[in-house]
């Protein structure tokens, strides 16, 4: 269980992990019917008390007036802050190949990560840049 879920119950954990699972594959938070369907519940209305126990929680935020309106929000855990110039790169990149920020800022770690002999700091010497096309 991811440290973010701690202290969820089971199918609010459930439908966090569904609603996770569908911002990165389809790019959109999932509607209350996919939801509803995907934790076999028998209304909606057992999806509005989940999303209010994740907003209230800090693992969502809902935008009032809008279709699909759930925004996750990052945690201290997993939050990472880029310069804008880095951001903007790796958005023209994920736009380029059709998957997230979050995707292409990891496997370009990778790519630097898998480069190198050994993870050190070496202050003496210069900082190696993988470069991507592009």
């Amino acid at each position: 269980m991811a440290a973010s879920h701690m202290g969820l119950t089971g199918k609010a954990r459930e439908l966090l992990d569904f609603i996770e699972h569908s911002v990165r594959q389809h790019r959109v938070p999932p509607s209350y019917e996919e939801m509803r369907c995907a934790l076999d519940l028998k209304s909606k209305s057992g999806i509005a008390r989940l999303i209010a126990q994740l907003e209230e929680r800090g693992h969502i935020r809902t935008l009032p007036g809008r279709a699909r309106a759930i925004e996750l929000q990052s945690t201290a855990s997993d939050a990472v802050m880029l310069p804008a110039d880095l951001y903007a790169r790796l958005s023209a990149e994920a736009a380029r190949c059709g998957r997230t920020v979050e995707d292409v800022a990891i496997l370009a770690v990778r790519a630097f990560v898998d480069g190198l002999p050994a993870v050190r700091a070496d202050v003496d010497a210069p900082p190696r840049v993988h470069r991507f096309p592009g």
